[in-house]
């Protein structure tokens, strides 16, 4: 009965462990249950969840290192259906600041190129979150690498619907990771070609953004491209973080009344939802 318990903890196939790393639990709780020679480090819950994952998505950086010391896989091959990839899970996680998480995932080998069902990777996924994510991810990457080439040059890349950055960002719930994207993409002197692409539905990132917020917000873009407020990033980030701050409550319940559930702001549910939202296919 224990043994059953252990293995199949919650409805969902959910193990003792993997709940453990979801909670939070300490490592020397995580210990004693990896000490039952029974208990799979790497079960793959009915979510697509592993313990790593699971303690990713807590940001508890903590009870990653421990369960990567312990001999957790962070990308098993070949990769199931479903399969929740523990870096972009540290990505969305609750946590305010997962940045720690995200660069042990990293140095770890996890690939920031490696992509989810949807073709979706680690920058996509930072841009669906919004503009603090994308400045953190960035400067991970910039601190391991030495340079920011390693995300930059993911910034184009495409899903299996064709969105970029930019449309994931786009479904924000305002327009500072737009513009935030925009700066870097202009630093890196990208032509408005390269990054003016259209997805499967026909969609640039201004059609999705216009969608979403209205036509005011492609305004807005096309005043701080004009603007030339192509400074240090650090600068523009902590000036569209201003922004953001003044943005009136009436933008935030246009969004709210437009977003189904599920959407864009909803945490870990708002990636799986890309392909089904108007504008992003």
């Amino acid at each position: 009965v224990f043994m059953e318990f252990c293995n199949c903890y919650y409805s969902n196939y959910r193990s003792l462990l993997n709940f453990a790393s979801l909670i939070r639990i300490s490592e020397r709780f995580i210990d004693k249950i990896l000490e039952l020679d029974f208990i799979d480090i790497n079960q793959i819950d009915n979510d697509g969840y592993t313990a790593l994952a699971l303690a990713a998505s807590s940001g508890c950086v903590g009870n990653v290192k421990y369960l990567l010391d312990k001999g957790a896989i962070i990308l098993p091959e070949p990769k199931p259906a479903g399969f929740k990839i523990p870096l972009h899970q540290a990505i969305k996680s609750w946590v305010d600041d997962p940045s720690e998480t995200i660069e042990v995932l990293i140095k770890s080998v996890s690939d920031i190129e490696t992509v989810d069902d949807e073709g979706a990777n680690a920058i996509h996924i930072a841009a669906r979150e919004g503009i603090k994510l994308i400045h953190i991810l960035r400067n991970v990457v910039k601190g391991i690498d030495g340079s920011n080439s390693g995300f930059d040059r993911l910034l184009v890349s495409k899903d299996l619907k064709g969105n970029t950055a930019l449309h994931y960002a786009a479904l924000e719930d305002t327009d500072a990771g737009v513009k935030f994207l925009l700066h870097i993409l202009k630093k890196l002197g990208m032509r408005d070609e390269e990054y003016m692409t259209k997805n499967s539905e026909g969609k640039t990132f201004f059609d999705v953004l216009k969608f979403w917020k209205g036509e005011e917000a492609e305004v807005a873009v096309n005043r701080f491209l004009e603007a030339n407020l192509y400074k240090d990033s650090e600068d523009v980030y902590k000036k569209l973080l201003s922004e953001i701050d003044r943005s009136s409550d009436d933008e935030d319940d246009k969004i709210k009344e437009i977003t189904p559930a599920g959407g864009a702001g909803s945490g870990g549910a708002a990636s799986s939802a890309v392909g089904s939202e108007p504008g992003v296919t």
